[in-house]
């Protein structure tokens, strides 16, 4: 195995510890986690938008 695969080994096991962390703060409520994961993005999409494209702090 290269670096580079074990890179992203360690980058996906890392990605999975995440995932299963939501799981369990939401009481293992997939519905929960995937409406968390929406805000998060919502939100983070919001930052660039206003920020980078409209040149205005948030």
């Amino acid at each position: 195995m290269t670096e580079q695969d074990q890179d992203l080994t360690d980058q996906e096991r890392a990605l999975m510890a995440r995932i299963d962390q939501l799981i369990v703060v939401h009481g293992g409520d997939l519905r929960g986690v995937i409406e968390t994961l929406l805000l998060a993005y919502d939100d983070r999409r919001e930052q660039i938008s206003t920020g980078y494209v409209r040149r205005r702090a948030r």
